[in-house]
This record gives structure tokens, sequence and C-alpha cells, in this order.
């Protein structure tokens, strides 16, 4: 009895493709992040830091140009972050427009970045 082998890996090929597709792609308000610690400016969120490859895409989501600095440090104040996280441990944060009640300002004196407000998180 011969067995053919070669259905069977072309379907084994398919849903391996498949599983990395979505976890690669999270959606346009879907970012895997870096958590880097407690803020030391403004906003008071906790700080972390996107990937080179998504501020691009953050870029749209907050219709926002980043300045060159900014590209290279990828630096974000996260609002309304409530996880316990350690430094350095990824998260998946969905992220969406600040509602009027969250927007205050910062005083001058203040080392300020750039805000950005969490609906919600997810430990990676």
């Amino acid at each position: 009895m011969k067995i053919n082998l070669f259905p069977l890996a072309i379907l084994s090929t398919f849903f391996v493709f498949q599983s990395c597709d979505k976890a690669e792609h999270l959606g346009d308000d879907v970012f895997r992040i870096a958590y880097l610690g407690p803020s030391d400016g403004c906003p008071g969120g906790s700080l972390i830091r996107f990937a080179k490859k998504d501020i691009d895409r953050l870029s749209r989501l907050i219709d926002m140009e980043f300045t060159e600095e900014y590209r290279k440090e990828r630096v974000a104040s996260a609002v309304n972050l409530k996880g316990n996280y350690r430094e350095g441990q990824t998260v998946i944060l969905k992220i969406g427009q600040f509602p009027p009640e969250e927007l205050r300002p910062c005083l001058a004196y203040m080392r300020s970045y750039l805000g950005v407000f969490v609906l919600e998180e997810h430990p990676d």
C-alpha cells in the first residue's frame, strides 16, 4: 500500500504560513512595543519604545510627522497603561485617539514625550 504524502505536505505548509501571517499582522492600531519604565516627563504615562518598522504606521494613526531624532529614539509615553511590566518586556498595545478629558497641557520645564492613548494591552 503506497501513501501519497504530497497533499498532506501542501496542507501543512498552508497552515504554517497562515499562523505566521496572523502573528505578524496585528492591525493598523495595534503595536508590539518594549516597556521602558515610568515616565520622567509629560505626559505622565509609562515610557515605551516602538519598533523602527512601526513609525510610519504610527504617524498615519496619530496624524503626525516625526523628526529624525524621534525616528532614532522611538520613545513615547503610553497614557492609560495599567499593567505592571518589567523593563524590556514586550507588550501588545491597541492605540486610539485621546478622549478630550485626557488632554492635559504640559509645563514648559518638563521633559516632553509623544503621548499615545492605550485602549487595550496584552503582555506578549
